[in-house]
């Protein structure tokens, strides 16, 4: 099963605006009264209509949150709206604020001071100010503003309505929600040209009430635009001071501003996507009675389990920056049956309101990086709920080459069969990708799934589900077939202790545990690996199945035990800009005692191997080598000098891309011949080895075909070779240290150059990097891209190379050679 977690929300609108949204999809997409493809009555009147992609009957409120909140049962569409915009789900008032990138601050305003004849909720002045993120005197003048003499204007930030009940200031909620939605709309950079000259100084109230933004922010942009060291981290603007030492601000510095001011997006929730794995989904949808009833119960059951799990671990906010700990998330879910195109699909959207209560009775804001780490452990403690519930059904289970386990009955062409929206996506991925000559990334996928999404179109149920029999009997696929199987799986509500050993001994598998292709793991991770464990009988897979706490149970004990060591390691988020900063909910990450014995022997292998006398030359040749090859760089040059003067075993370089890595390893190739070593080239892609056969003239070949032929007794080093391994940031750990062995037992030398900077390794790997590091001294590097000769686009390389990406695309824009559109027609 998977867990994806899409934010709820969008810019340039309101709260409420997107709570509707949100509300209007789920609850206003059932379809017709009686249109569930679950339990539906065996004869159909062609009156009743089922919607692509509708819920199966009405949404459940779950989660810690919710109960706190006393909301338990059928979802209540007004209470769901509430919920979503921040408010009590009865009462209607304003819990959080709506300010911040969110429209969500982090302010508990408690209860409104009363209610007005409509029951609507009216606030107080001071409860005002929090809630529009203004200080009490900004709201106080609002205030008099509001009650002065003449019509006001609606779309006017400067004033706010209020009421005076017994002697006391109140705001109504109608006045709040008139300001949050002026804060909502960007103003051009045009509407504020046109206000008057560009010269114009304005102050700070001036600007807000333009950019319909508070004061108080834009007094933090003057003040950040003051201080140079803060200029360019975040959104700030030039200003210079008046006389009574507040700021002015030009017209034409507001308009710049204004261009390029990226809008708050107001965001409402999180939807929690449980997706199961595509044969439970075809079971579920086509079995009948209590075979169909147990898998949806189990389904549910698995739900709650995962949500359960994100509100023990995710259920998180910041005050003052410091995690604090809540009553738990607040989540409305809906079950719906099929996909876009009417395949069968049972997925549940768990909504989880942007608002928890915490430790202290206040309401914040969610901190939703808990959910976005915590999903994987929770998707796993799914997947071992449904299959550990569905037990009894006599299941059995086959994997697939990329590892997913499907249900046993349901082969590859049922599952494509019913795959019809995954294969339209798959079709419009493949021409695109042919058309820009190369893979698209993740994100446009994202944007293929959503500018392929048919709209919601109504069948007749009944007919829709014949149709899905045949299509089922047309592939061959009988449903009845996949249950009371004599391959079923095998149930343990505990693990025997002979069991537990031979777990333990495949997760730290080389090969196939949770060090293969990562140097660490958390716990997620396990989680995983122990709900997929089967055991081999007979030659045959035997798919194991364990409840969700026993999962959790043997994940506690391996991540305790000698096999695994805890690495202190804080828990790090990349910002776009390449920056990199802790987001405080750091968790235990592992990695096993093979895998880092593997990386300290690689270390061990190079320190004792400096100055060994190995691949050592004659320094009068290899200047002559120097001398006669065509135009070497100083620091090519002095690459060539280190390899073959240096005697170490093992010696690492850098030589970064368009650097004239070829050229150089050719004269260095040159010299050792001349001084009699025969030298071999290797890398682990063949189009690698390829090219440095082909443009160095060094006879290649794969990493694994050598280590291959070395483990079939072929002596392929010996202590006149030379073995150049190009591109060794893609080299894994383990194949790193066989080569290091390799070295060592023949007497060879080994040389290794890579970019660290590049694309790591498959395989768990890395400690190339660590080399580069650890023996700078004695690690030769490439820096001066050849291949570009532009300054300009040296250091937009070297941007790019760093992971300086917006700096990178800055300078590309000012330069001209990029052009940044507001549309995509704009772009055309």
């Amino acid at each position: 099963m998977r867990l994806t977690v899409t934010p709820l929300g969008a810019q340039s609108t309101t709260v409420s605006a997107v709570a509707k949204s949100v509300v209007d999809y789920l609850e206003g997409g059932r379809g017709d009264p009686g249109s569930s493809l679950l339990r539906t009555p065996p004869e159909g009147d062609g009156v009743v209509r089922y919607y692509a992609d509708s819920i199966e009957g009405p949404g459940r409120w779950i989660g810690a949150g919710a109960a706190y909140r006393k909301l338990d049962g059928a979802v209540d569409r007004d209470a769901f709206q509430r919920v979503l915009e921040g408010r009590h789900p009865a009462t209607g008032e304003r819990l959080v604020t709506a300010q911040g990138s969110s429209q969500r601050g982090h302010l508990a305003v408690g209860t409104a001071a009363r209610f007005d004849e409509h029951d609507e909720p009216m606030y107080t002045v001071g409860d005002t100010a929090r809630l529009l993120g203004l200080r009490l005197s900004e709201i106080k003048q609002l205030v008099e503003t509001g009650v002065g003499d003449g019509p006001q204007l609606a779309d006017d930030a400067g004033w706010i309505g209020s009421v005076s009940v017994h002697g006391t200031t109140l705001v109504p909620d109608v006045e709040i929600t008139r300001h949050l939605a002026l804060a909502s709309l960007p103003t051009s950079a045009d509407q504020v040209r046109s206000g008057g000259g560009a010269e114009e100084l304005l102050t700070t109230t001036d600007v807000a009430r333009v950019l319909h933004v508070s004061p108080q922010y834009v007094r933090r942009l003057c003040a950040r635009g003051e201080r140079l060291e803060t200029s360019g981290l975040g959104a700030s603007i030039p200003s210079v001071r008046s006389d009574d030492g507040g700021y002015l601000v030009r017209r034409a510095d507001v308009a710049d501003f204004a261009e390029r001011r990226k809008v708050p997006v107001a965001r409402v929730g999180f939807d929690v996507t449980l997706t199961v794995e595509k044969s439970i989904g075809i079971v579920t949808m086509l079995s009948t009675g209590q075979r169909q009833d147990r898998l949806v119960e189990a389904l549910a059951s698995a739900n709650d389990i995962a949500i359960s799990y994100l509100d023990r671990h995710a259920s998180v906010a910041r005050r003052k920056g410091a995690v604090v700990n809540s009553e738990g998330l607040l989540v409305a879910s809906y079950l719906h049956g099929t996909s876009r195109a009417f395949d069968p699909h049972p997925h549940v959207h768990n909504v989880v309101a942007n608002a928890i209560v915490d430790d202290e009775g206040g309401v914040r804001t969610l901190d939703a990086r808990g959910l976005y780490r915590h999903a994987p452990a929770a998707a796993a403690l799914a997947t071992a709920a449904i299959r550990w519930e569905t037990r009894d059904l006599g299941l059995g289970w086959w994997q697939r080459p990329d590892g997913v386990w499907e249900v046993a009955g349901v082969d590859e062409a049922g599952i494509r069969e019913f795959s019809q929206r995954r294969a339209e996506m798959d079709e419009v991925r493949q021409a695109l990708e042919e058309r820009l000559g190369r893979r698209i990334s993740h994100h446009h996928e994202d944007t293929v799934a959503l500018s392929t999404r048919a709209d919601k179109r109504a069948v007749d149920p009944i007919a829709l589900r014949k149709k899905w029999l045949s299509r089922a009997d047309r592939v061959g696929l009988d449903v009845g077939s996949c249950f009371d199987r004599a391959d079923r799986a095998r149930p343990f509500m505990h693990l025997p202790d002979r069991m537990v050993e031979q777990l333990f001994d495949d997760l730290v598998d080389p090969d196939t545990g949770v060090c293969a292709t990562a140097n660490t793991f958390d716990r997620g991770d396990v989680m995983r690996a122990i709900t997929d464990w089967s055991i081999v009988e007979d030659d045959a897979p035997v798919k194991i199945l364990v409840p969700p706490e026993e999962v959790e149970r043997l994940t506690s004990r391996f991540c305790a035990s000698s096999l695994v060591v805890e690495i202190d390691q804080a828990s790090l988020i990349r910002r776009r800009d390449g920056s990199v900063i802790a987001d405080g909910q750091a968790e235990p990450t592992f990695a096993t005692i093979e895998l880092l014995e593997c990386q300290q022997r690689i270390v061990s292998t190079v320190e004792t191997g400096i100055g060994d006398g190995c691949g050592s030359v004659d320094p009068e040749i290899v200047e002559d080598t120097i001398v006669s090859a065509d135009r070497l760089s100083v620091e090519q040059a002095d690459l060539v000098r280190a390899w073959l003067t240096s005697g170490d075993r093992v010696q690492c370089a850098v030589g970064r891309a368009g650097t004239g890595k070829t050229t150089t390893m050719q004269a260095a190739a040159d010299a050792w011949t001349a001084g009699g070593y025969r030298v071999l080239g290797a890398a682990v892609k063949g189009e690698a080895a390829r090219q440095l056969a082909g443009d160095a003239g060094i006879e290649s070949e794969t990493v694994a075909m050598l280590l291959a032929r070395s483990d079939a007794g072929i002596r392929v080093l010996d202590s006149r070779t030379v073995l150049i391994v190009d591109e060794a940031s893609t080299l894994g750990d383990r194949d790193l240290l066989r080569l290091c062995d390799l070295a060592v037992e023949t007497g060879a030398t080994l040389r290794l150059i890579g970019d660290t900077a590049q694309h790591g390794s498959v395989p768990a790997g890395g400690t190339f990097a660590e080399l580069v590091d650890s023996f700078a001294a004695r690690t030769p590097e490439l820096s001066t891209v050849r291949r570009l000769t532009d300054p300009g686009e040296r250091r937009r390389a070297d941007l790019v190379r760093s992971g300086r990406i917006v700096e990178a695309i800055d300078e590309l824009e000012a330069s001209g050679q990029l052009v940044l559109t507001a549309s995509e027609h704009d772009t055309h």
